[in-house]
């Protein structure tokens, strides 16, 4: 995912440069998991870690790219860069696909798969929604957002009902108030509570069987003059996993994406990257994993795509 996939933004809106936070990487701000902060430390959070400079929606804002922005640009030869046929298919448990229809935004519901899966899996409410309480706090609309971080216990009705709420002001931080809509007007039917449970249910499972080292992370080093924006999901010992909840199979857009991560984690600052071995999606909605290791990617292809598409030196 990155910062339009997320929020839903109109190719060619300008967003916010947040490329080089590293306030968007998970991590447990108050210490111990399972530990509730309590409304004066969420306060003194806010107001410690406001963020700084950024880009204004408006006169002298300046365009930045994203990862699928740039895709959209490309066309792949036939197949694609890295065809789905290269990548090997597992299914994620007997259940099946998750089928029924939901009454949310799209994007609002793959956040809130997100951050809630890190929120049962850490236990850590302020770290797992820390892109909406940012938001928040910028509309100065911290104490709503407040009274609905109290609601997150798990994975009740109300707790998933909380979570689409709060994941409606992701939009202020990465994008500006301009494109925010009231979160009160987020009320999820029964039939998408269902689906985010039995979706963040399905990761924690997955995540179980693949600790991973980092989450949620930039590609700070990895950005060039052509791609300026783009973050990952999940990296573990050895693989990196980009989490995707659409109700179709994976794309050659999709598979390019991973690849493009890939490459620019390896140019990245992070020295956990060096160590990946395989790339993989994985679908919750769809109940399946790809993965295809990386030494089965041909160099042609590793190179090309490394500077015509992403725009790296020869």
């Amino acid at each position: 995912m990155d910062v339009r996939s997320r929020t839903g933004l109109p190719r060619g809106t300008k967003v916010q440069d947040r490329s080089n936070d590293s306030r968007l990487r998970t991590e447990n701000t108050f210490g111990s998991a399972m530990t509730w902060p309590g409304p004066k430390a969420v306060e003194s959070y806010w107001r410690s870690t406001s963020p700084q400079s950024h880009l204004t929606i408006g006169e002298g804002e300046i365009s930045m790219t994203t990862v699928t922005e740039r895709i959209k640009e490309i066309k792949q030869p036939r197949g694609g860069y890295l065809p789905l046929r290269n990548f090997t298919v597992t299914d994620m448990d007997e259940i099946g696909e998750v089928t029924s229809p939901e009454n949310i935004r799209a994007n609002l519901f793959g956040i809130a798969v997100d951050y809630l899966t890190r929120f049962t899996t850490y236990g850590d409410p302020v770290s797992a929604f820390e892109i909406s309480l940012h938001g928040a706090h910028l509309i100065q609309d911290e104490t709503t957002a407040l009274n609905i971080l109290r609601h997150l216990d798990g994975l009740t009705d109300d707790s998933i009902r909380a979570a689409c709420q709060l994941v409606g002001y992701d939009v202020v931080y990465r994008a500006g108030p301009s494109w925010y809509k009231p979160v009160q007007y987020i009320n999820p039917d029964q039939n998408t509570i269902n689906n985010i449970r039995k979706m963040v249910q399905r990761m924690i499972n997955f995540l179980e069987s693949n600790p991973p080292v980092m989450e949620g992370f930039d590609l700070t080093g990895g950005y060039t003059d052509t791609v300026h924006i783009g973050d990952g999901d999940i990296l573990t010992e050895n693989e990196l996993w980009d989490i995707k909840i659409s109700r179709y199979m994976p794309n050659s857009k999709n598979t390019l994406q991973i690849l493009m991560y890939w490459l620019m984690c390896c140019r990245s600052i992070h020295p956990q990257f060096q160590s990946v071995s395989n790339l993989g999606i994985v679908n919750p909605r769809l109940g399946k994993t790809w993965t295809i290791k990386t030494s089965a990617i041909p160099k042609d292809i590793i190179k090309q795509v490394s500077t015509d598409v992403i725009g790296y030196k020869a």
